[in-house]
This record gives structure tokens, C-alpha cells and sequence, in this order.
């Protein structure tokens, strides 16, 4: 799944000029869960392109930053921080760019072409009010291996896509898991 920007899923220190350890973008209130849509205006489509363009504007000691943080779209002034260890301009930020991974189609509707995923929640990239803030596609996948959860520890399906087969296109993010449209209709 491809997100709207890119999506806040943690904070970082940066260590300041006398050594304390700031965190600009927990002080301008930024959150888990939001997705940063500009930064200076740029529209931002990857994590890439926004460590780039922190670092070019960085020199001006702070960045303009467009976000959607549950159902609004708001502009915050973040301080920016040259790291002694990397020589570039940072906000504290870990950010993601995509939600990727292999969840379990949970029902089809051929009359509707809709369909449902996964059944819970995509803590990481949703804010809980079942907005939209993801793009993405179902496709089929051949699982080679489980990785059983444990106490403490998610489990996983690892596999591979095979695109082009069929393909249906995520237009809901909610409490339950994501739901969209086939593009055609399958399983007759």
C-alpha cells in the first residue's frame, strides 16, 4: 500500500550543540500516524525525497510542513538540527513511505466487485478514524513460508506477488482492515 506522503511512525533525539537531545518535530507537535504532504511547499511522495528536501532547506532553521493529522490538513513550523554525526539538517523523524506486506483477502462480492482484508486494524499507518490514507492494490501471492506470532512478537506470511493476474485497488483503510473494488471480476 502506498501511502499519502509519507507517515510519521516515530521520534527521534538529535543531539544539540551543547549535547542535549532535542526532538523538533515532537516539540512542534507533529504525531504518530500523520502524514507529512509538504515540506515547503514540495509535495512529498517518498521518504527519500523528504530526507532530501529537510537537508536542503535545513540552513534556514526551520521548515514549513503540511500534514494531514486525522481529518484535517494543518501547517506546522518545525526547528531544524544540523547532526554532528551526519553532517545534514533533521527534524527527529522516522518515516515510511509505504505500508507493504501480505494480508489474507477476508471476502469478495462479485455482484459489487468489493472486497475486505485482513479483518484488524493497520495500527501503523492508520490514525483510527477510518479515513482514507492509503493507496493501494490486491493482487495474488504464492506464501512460501509462516512465521507464527508469539507473545510480544507479530507473526508473518513471507511471499511473493505475481502482478497482472487480477487486481483490485484499496480505497478504505478502517478499524476492521482495508476494502476497495476488484478491476475485474473473478472466481466464478
Amino acid at each position: 500500500m502506498k501511502t499519502e506522503g509519507v507517515i510519521i511512525v516515530g521520534f527521534s533525539s538529535i543531539p544539540g550543540e551543547d549535547g542535549k537531545m532535542l526532538y523538533p518535530s515532537k516539540d512542534a507537535d507533529l504525531q504518530l500516524g500523520d502524514s507529512i504532504l509538504k515540506i515547503n511547499g514540495i509535495a512529498v511522495t517518498s521518504d527519500d525525497q523528504a530526507a532530501e528536501l529537510i537537508n536542503r532547506f535545513g540552513g534556514t532553521g526551520t521548515l514549513e510542513i503540511e500534514l494531514r493529522q486525522g481529518d484535517e490538513v494543518k501547517t506546522k513550523q518545525v526547528e531544524t538540527i544540523k547532526c554532528p554525526e551526519t553532517g545534514t539538517y533533521r527534524i527527529g523523524l522516522y518515516i515510511r513511505d509505504d505500508t507493504g506486506g501480505v494480508g489474507t483477502m477476508t471476502f469478495y462480492d462479485r455482484l459489487s466487485g468489493r472486497f475486505g482484508a485482513l479483518g484488524h486494524r493497520i495500527a501503523e499507518a492508520d490514525p483510527g478514524d477510518g479515513k482514507k490514507t492509503l493507496i493501494g492494490r490486491v493482487m495474488p501471492a504464492d506464501i512460501t513460508a509462516v512465521v507464527p506470532g508469539e507473545k510480544g512478537r507479530t507473526g508473518e506470511k513471507i511471499g511473493y506477488f505475481h502482478p497482472g493476474a487480477f487486481e483490485g485497488e484499496i480505497d478504505t483503510l478502517g478499524e476492521f482492515g482495508v476494502f476497495g473494488k476488484m478491476k475485474q471480476s473473478f472466481g466464478e
